[in-house]
């Protein structure tokens, strides 16, 4: 930890080499009322008009991170391409589906049925496993992990999985 002036309650973002962001968070410090600085190597995803930093990524496919504190799935809203973040306490379970030419390999983006969403994956006519979570809302977010025996494998610790 490095301590900073108290007047300091501002986001740094600093760019190098070895890893493409690098934020520094300001927070107060416990009961001593110390300002700190925690520096942390992030992943940026862009998500409704702001940044939510996802820290050392499990997995991490292109299109589905997986972290210790939940899922983010990129390219999910229309027509913005906007990402969700799912906190893993949101999730009531995830069910895992094979998936054919009527049960989503053929959706580019968006939903044929009302009851499941899915978001921009231009790679998903080659997959076969679909991953369903059910947040407790009438649409259900639907993802096809790239490498799904690794995915379910790091879900199945945090969440139910059927």
């Amino acid at each position: 930890m490095v301590q900073v002036p108290s007047s300091s309650w501002d986001l740094i973002v600093r760019r190098s080499s070895d890893c493409p962001v690098e934020f520094l968070k300001f927070s107060r410090g416990p009961a001593a009322e110390k300002d700190r600085v925690e520096r942390t190597s992030l992943i940026p995803v862009p998500t409704r008009g702001s940044l939510v930093a996802v820290v050392d990524p499990l997995y991490d496919d292109g299109g589905l991170v997986l972290d210790e504190n939940g899922v983010t799935i990129r390219r999910y809203y229309f027509p913005t391409a906007a990402a969700k973040r799912i906190p893993y306490t949101q999730i009531r379970h995830a069910t895992v589906r094979p998936m054919g030419w009527l049960t989503g390999r053929g959706r580019g983006w968006g939903t044929a049925h009302p009851g499941y969403w899915f978001p921009l994956d231009l790679r998903r006519a080659s997959k076969r496993i679909l991953v369903v979570f059910d947040l407790g809302h009438r649409v259900k977010p639907c993802v096809s992990p790239g490498d799904p025996d690794r995915f379910i494998g790091l879900l199945h610790g945090r969440v139910s999985v059927r």
